[in-house]
């Protein structure tokens, strides 16, 4: 069984981002034969709190803010995961603050694979990204893409493929654009 682990960035579950990550799914699922499970994790419905650079996850590979909030519960449920994906809108080329947050302690992960001297990515699972943005400039994904990439390095996941929506502020010419 394929476990499937969404991280789905947007505030609104009903809006462009989850109708384009529909589109990635039906794609996505047509070859598993009904042979998966998938997990959504609606990142504005999780306690996340951010990185605060205290260094303590340099020496011993835990954050403390794990106790408070709901990151270590996030990260177990995608390390567990066959697949991820992140669904997102993109916001002045960048992830909302709440999914930064969680990119930004993953810190805790990244450390764990230094101290024990496996900076590699493992690619021990695939992930995509799927992001829509209001502007008609695609460059705008790059930095986007390039922040999830270095998010799944710390995931041990390899970067599958992107699927991704231009110009969604426009709705009579919305452009759509698949990468691999």
């Amino acid at each position: 069984m394929k476990n499937i682990v969404i991280l789905f960035a947007s505030p609104h579950k009903t809006g462009k981002t989850s109708d384009l990550l529909n589109v990635y799914l039906k794609k996505y699922l047509q070859n598993l034969n009904d042979n998966f499970k998938i997990d959504t994790i609606y990142i504005y419905d999780q306690n996340i709190f951010p990185c605060i650079g205290c260094n303590i996850c340099t020496k011993n590979n835990v954050c403390p803010q794990n106790a408070k909030d709901d990151v270590k519960k996030i990260f177990e449920c995608l390390l567990k995961s066959n697949h991820i994906v992140v669904a997102s809108p993109v916001y002045f080329s960048g992830f909302p603050s709440p999914m930064k947050a969680l990119i930004d302690r993953a810190q805790q992960l990244y450390n764990k694979k230094v101290n024990n001297g496996k900076i590699k990515n493992l690619k021990l699972r695939t992930g995509a990204l799927v992001a829509t943005c209001g502007s008609n400039n695609k460059n705008n994904i790059i930095p986007l893409r390039d922040c999830c990439k270095q998010f799944f390095d710390c995931l041990d996941t390899n970067f599958l493929n992107q699927l991704y929506s231009t110009n969604t502020d426009n709705l009579d010419d919305i452009k759509v654009y698949n990468k691999t």
